[in-house]
């Protein structure tokens, strides 16, 4: 897990939930240890299939994680003082920290099923597709379908993805919204929450069966979607789980395990479903 305001990644046992360590990574460039997802001493400008070393004294702060149990990575979304970057910590070759600079805000991460990482960009309005070495791969305009501030991106099926989305009406009406759209950016379907409103949704996660999980963070409740109907109900929860602030979400399909990281009270609660 990674927490807002600091650097480290703290890793947890997903046995007996205790604190571990936090994650001691390599600079890939200078091949210097740090704890911290920043290498203090230069970082790594991605450009085409080159890496170029240059100084860099602002600060990343990570904002997203997700991994890959395939290519035994990390994948977290930081932002500096100046821009976004994806810090890419590769397991098996002495956690070797690596990073590519990106244009926009940045927001979630989550790994498509043929392996690649999808990202989530506001102004523009864009989902952008890497390969596992930084490489952008495609480009998908959410203003197609009307989505201006995308927040959070899953893959349903190879041509269709659910997004996490702000809607602006006028100058102050600001609305949450869940949709679905095609890869060339069209719209499929919305949920407007008619009867179920969202409110500050941040985190997504799809289980195998196509059913999506969202974090709704100011209404303190795990929303339940069904991706092709797009009917929704909130996640039933033990009397003695209150939630506080859910704002990111995992789902681990070997262990069929929700993983929920809370923005106000700071914990991770673990739902067997």
């Amino acid at each position: 897990m990674s927490h807002s305001g600091n650097q480290q990644i703290a890793v947890y046992s997903p046995a007996t939930f205790q604190f571990q360590q936090y994650l001691d990574s390599y600079c890939s460039s200078c091949g210097c240890q740090s704890q911290v997802i920043h290498c203090y001493s230069c970082s790594r400008n991605y450009d085409h299939e080159e890496y170029r070393c240059a100084h860099d004294e602002s600060i990343s702060v990570p904002q997203h994680i997700v991994g890959c149990n395939i290519y035994n990575c990390l994948y977290v979304s930081a932002h500096d003082s100046s821009r976004g970057r994806i810090c890419k910590v590769a397991f098996g070759q002495n956690n070797m920290l690596s990073f590519w600079p990106v244009d926009g805000s940045l927001h979630g991460l989550s790994v498509t099923s043929s392996l690649n990482l999808l990202a989530a960009f506001s102004n523009p309005s864009v989902l952008q597709e890497y390969s596992t070495g930084g490489r952008l791969l495609r480009k998908i305009n959410l203003k197609r379908a009307g989505i201006t501030v995308p927040l959070h991106s899953v893959q349903l099926t190879k041509d269709q993805f659910a997004v996490i989305h702000r809607v602006q009406r006028g100058q102050s009406c600001k609305r949450h919204q869940f949709s679905t759209v095609r890869a060339d950016g069209q719209l499929v379907k919305s949920y407007r929450g008619e009867q179920m409103d969202m409110n500050t949704p941040q985190g997504i996660a799809v289980d195998q069966r196509g059913k999506i999980f969202v974090a709704d963070q100011n209404n303190n409740r795990i929303l339940v979607i069904d991706s092709k109907t797009l009917s929704a109900f909130p996640l039933p929860l033990s009397a003695d789980c209150k939630l506080d602030g859910p704002y990111s979400i995992h789902f681990d399909p070997a262990s069929s395990r929700l993983y929920i990281g809370e923005w106000n009270a700071g914990r991770i609660i673990c739902c067997k479903l």
